[in-house]
């Protein structure tokens, strides 16, 4: 830009200035996201020569972020500064507990539950109904699931005990005031 002066005695005087906008490099976060309890998320607000100002209070260009919360950062790259926030949720896990494991006697039948509000379930036998009946020896897993997509795992193991077999020996015929005995 320039600009010409003139003053009332007609003398010139000139002067010029280049502006040049700067070209930032933005800054993406990603989408709200939601996580399960236990896990973290990094925010990633890398800029080679920028400096941060997170609303956490950190000045490194990442964060590792594991609780519900908006979190945001400012970017200062030379003059010009950027900016962009997140929503994190952080859900709970689906608990579910099938209970100690089980010893059965034979013909008998369990049935395992892993009911709860909102859960959707997957048994290690291929069912996805709340609960099973249970009628074989052997390790029974359920994962549960949750709305969020949060997950939980539990497992009981059924056996059927084998009891021996009883012979107390061939039918016996006795006479008055005889006795035999009987091993079981």
């Amino acid at each position: 830009y320039s600009v010409q002066l003139t003053d009332v005695n007609g003398c010139l005087a000139t002067d010029a200035i280049t502006v040049t906008y700067a070209a930032p490099a933005p800054i993406d976060l990603g989408a709200d996201i939601t996580l399960c309890q236990g896990q973290s998320i990094t925010l990633d607000a890398t800029v080679p020569g920028a400096t941060y100002a997170w609303s956490t209070g950190a000045s490194s260009p990442t964060i590792d972020v594991s609780s519900t919360g908006n979190f945001s950062v400012v970017v200062t790259q030379g003059q010009c500064t950027v900016s962009d926030a997140i929503a994190v949720l952080v859900e709970a896990l689906p608990t579910v507990e099938l209970g100690p494991d089980l010893g059965l006697c034979p013909g008998e039948t369990t049935m395992l539950d892993a009911t709860g509000p909102g859960l959707f379930y997957l048994w290690s036998t291929g069912a996805t109904t709340p609960s099973i009946t249970v009628t074989a020896n052997g390790t029974y897993t359920v994962t549960v699931e949750n709305a969020a997509n949060c997950t939980a795992t539990d497992d009981v193991t059924v056996t059927y005990a084998a009891p021996g077999a009883v012979d107390l020996g061939p039918d016996v015929v006795l006479c008055q005031g005889e006795s035999v005995l009987l091993d079981a």
